[in-house]
């Protein structure tokens, strides 16, 4: 029943919008209170119903109703609270119902913005339509289906419940799935509103003013979207083991690439609002780059809808690790549709207004902000077409007639090396500029303090730091050449007015972010070390031990976790480093699942990565593949060949068997060795002999089940062994000053929030008292002080 309640408010919900934006699209055309109404009336009937079906949702999830679908195969009765309530978002259906709950309130907060500025009826037609789109999606694929209709081939009764659910996958029960989902998707949602606004500047042929209304809100999504992309990068840091933060993932990059495109837009729009004029909520005049601006809109929604066509439709599902899995032709060919509808829709009105987009025509000075600024816009657009090349490459393999690869790091991590370094001068030389123009004098006076302490700190970080790499010594001398005019330059603003410091603030974080990116990336050293019970070892100058292991997570029957004591002695100091490695039952324990232990320091961590646990001495084990043969390690008389595996009694039974052919000098036999699926085994003695073998192990390979091997123990009464004793292998790695990656964009984020708060006061200075601040404009004389970029 409320399965039905819910589907029911889900298409009560995409009717309603379609109520809603038909009656804003009215109003358009011809204005009506009337229509108006109706629109409000419409839009509020699909908030309540997105709303109260989200609520039936969790409510389903929280009281493990496992007839349906969607609660089964992302929740379980083991799971603690927090992680039932990221079972909500964790999934394909759930997500888009996560992305559409946001964009649908902060749709509230746009109507009545919109209705303020005078932009109703243009900017929520079309934030209608983007809303009732993706509930298109929901009510196609919704996350109310139950068992017996998602599985119509599996002869299941109409009333079929699971006494449980398959639950999460064990990595994601981490604290991260709680706030990196919900950020990530707020700042997906937030990213339609410069959109929305800039298709509502064509409507209403107000090219300069929608500048002023979206750049808050373009500022909010680049903060929003840029926190949810950074903290994704701490949860695989501090999770997933593999000693990084950013792997140029397919769908990594695919968030990536609508930052990278939004954050040129909030210069470029910057450029035009101070070469245009807009006084008490009129254009008196339209700055420079207007056409840019409604191209760079457009671009950056249309890289969000990009990035969710990447993830959700499954083109990437063999090249991305985050890939969700192939979701139907229907789903996908609507995934495709709303790409292009929006793409070329936004496309289509840039064309259609592109005559009238008529604006000053700027004479740039080569030494002035908005030149600079222009080309940094520039580069940040080359990085975003590198990524997205990069990021598309697996789709537009196959359309040449080869097969899907995605491409290497080196390929992303060399272009970007010239690029961060573009980035971080061009930067610091945009700061040390005045708007319209900047003598050679005034530019000179700039650069002769922050030069010489850019030098001074690049040649200590050369001999102290260890940075010798000429490449890598141009990159550092950049990054603290724009940290250290940032840092002054905020520090000023700071005390006269926190609110003009955003830029600076922002900038400042960017540098220091790059100073961590070339430490960790260049400098970053690993030593691959295998430790018995007490043994020690020294690495990087630390005494080394594994020193005992604890079961954890007693309670959760579906899975065997330990933590690794691992000790590090150094200078009469020692500290507990804790990896861990577990086995569930979600792959049914035929690979661990394995979680660093990390020493954060501000000069850097100390980073521990389990690879293999196993044990050392006790009785010989040899892994086989089909086919292959090997003599016994007791008995070399006898020889065992690895035959094919026995699933004959996986379902009834739990068991796993290993055939194997038994030959000895008078006789040969086929014996099968049983494991249960769970990882226990026994030792059973071959028949005539004093051998015992058991099936310790099956290693399946995921790309290619025919490929997997069997690893056999062997025992004998004749020939005893040595005791066993446990040994993890290790990665140790040192990661120089990887909290400035961390600190750099806490520092953005927070100059972001700077710069949004002054955007938002200065556009109620404009609608309400008159001009905007400090227009530049050709006939006024340049104003002695030097503005602050955003």
């Amino acid at each position: 029943m409320a399965g039905h309640i819910g589907s029911f408010l889900l298409a009560l919900g995409f009717s309603a919008g379609i109520l809603s934006g038909v009656n804003y699209l009215r109003a358009i055309r011809k204005p009506s209170e009337t229509s108006l109404n109706i629109a409000r009336s419409g839009f509020y009937v699909m908030v309540f119903a997105v709303m109260f079906a989200c609520a039936i949702l969790m409510y389903l999830i929280l009281n493990h109703r496992f007839e349906y679908h969607y609660v089964w195969a992302h929740s379980s009765m083991s799971l603690a609270r927090p992680f039932l309530v990221a079972a909500f978002y964790s999934g394909q259906e759930g997500s888009f119902i996560l992305w559409t709950l946001l964009t649908t309130l902060i749709g509230v907060f746009v109507l009545g913005y919109a209705q303020r500025y005078r932009y109703e009826a243009e900017a929520m037609s079309v934030y209608m339509f983007v809303i009732v789109l993706l509930l298109l999606i929901l009510v196609v694929d919704s996350p109310f289906d139950t068992v017996f209709a998602a599985f119509p081939d599996q002869m299941l009764p109409a009333d079929f419940v699971p006494k449980d659910g398959r639950g999460l996958n064990p990595q994601l029960e981490n604290l991260w799935i709680t706030i990196h989902p919900p950020i990530l998707f707020t700042g997906f949602a937030a990213m339609t509103v410069p959109f929305v606004f800039a298709i509502a500047g064509l409507i209403r042929r107000d090219y300069q003013r929608w500048i002023t209304v979206a750049l808050p809100w373009t500022l909010f999504a680049s903060m929003v979207l840029g926190f949810g992309i950074m903290l994704g990068g701490w949860w695989a840091y501090e999770t997933l083991g593999w000693g990084g933060y950013w792997a140029w993932d397919p769908v990594e990059n695919s968030s990536l690439i609508p930052w990278l495109i939004c954050v040129a837009l909030v210069h470029t729009m910057i450029v035009q609002k101070r070469t245009g004029v807009v006084q008490r909520g009129v254009t008196k005049k339209i700055g420079g780059l207007v056409r840019t601006n409604f191209v760079l809109a457009v671009c950056a929604f249309s890289g969000i809808l990009y990035s969710t066509f990447l993830t959700r439709s499954g083109v990437l599902d063999d090249t991305s690790v985050h890939s969700f899995v192939t979701p139907g032709n229907f789903v996908y060919a609507v995934l495709l549709i709303i790409l292009l509808t929006f793409f070329l829709a936004g496309l289509s009105a840039l064309i259609f207004r592109w005559k009238d987009l008529s604006s000053q025509t700027l004479e740039l000075k080569l030494m002035s902000r908005e030149n600079w600024l222009g080309i940094g816009s520039a580069i940040l657009l080359a990085s975003a077409f590198v990524i997205l090349v990069g990021t598309s490459w697996p789709i537009l393999m196959p359309l040449i007639g080869k097969p899907k690869a995605k491409i290497d790091m080196s390929f992303y991590n060399n272009t970007h090396i010239w690029i961060g370094l573009a980035i971080v001068i061009i930067n610091a030389l945009s700061i040390s500029l005045k708007w319209k123009n900047t003598s050679a004098t005034e530019l000179k006076k700039s650069l002769m303090l922050t030069v010489p302490i850019a030098l001074v700190a690049t040649l200590l970080v050369a001999v102290f730091g260890g940075v010798t790499d000429p490449i890598f010594t141009l990159l550092m001398f950049g990054a603290l050449f724009a940290l250290t005019i940032n840092t002054i330059e905020a520090v000023r603003y700071l005390r006269a007015n926190w609110r003009m410091a955003g830029a600076y603030v922002a900038h400042a974080g960017v540098a220091f972010l790059v100073v961590g990116v070339i430490f960790t990336s260049r400098y970053s050293v690993t030593e691959h070390v295998q430790l018995s019970e007490g043994d020690t070892k020294e690495v990087f100058g630390y005494q080394t031990s594994f020193v005992g292991r604890d079961t954890i997570e007693r309670e959760k029957l579906d899975r065997e976790k330990f933590e690794f004591k691992i000790k590090l002695e150094k200078d009469g100091s020692e500290q507990i480093v804790r990896p861990v490695i577990f086995w569930s039952d979600f792959n049914q324990r035929q690979q661990a699942f394995l979680e660093p232990g990390i020493v954060y320091n501000v000069t850097g961590d100390i980073y521990i990565s389990p690879k293999s646990l196993e044990g050392i001495g006790g009785d010989p084990t040899v892994v086989l593949t089909k086919g292959e043969k090997t003599p016994v390690p007791q008995d070399s008389a006898i020889e065992v060949r690895f035959e094919k595996f026995d699933m004959s009694r996986a379902a009834s039974e739990q068991l796993q068997g290993a055939v194997l052919e038994i030959t000895r000098p008078d006789t040969s036999y086929y014996y099968t060795a049983y494991r249960q699926v769970d990882g226990r085994y026994g030792m059973n003695r071959l028949p005539g002999s004093d051998i015992s073998v058991g099936f310790a192990e099956l290693q399946a390979d995921p790309e290619d089940l025919a490929r997997s091997k069997a690893r056999i123990r062997f025992a004998s009464e004749r020939v005893p062994s040595p005791p066993e004793k446990q040994a993890i292998t290790l990665d140790v790695s040192v990661k120089p000053f990887i909290s400035f990656v961390w600190g750099g964009v806490i520092i953005m984020v927070v100059g972001f929030f700077f710069s949004m708060l002054r955007r938002r006061k200065e556009l109620e200075a404009v609608e309400n008292l008159g001009t905007e601040a400090k227009p530049v404009v050709a006939d006024q004389p340049e104003s002695k002080e030097r503005d602050s970029v955003s």
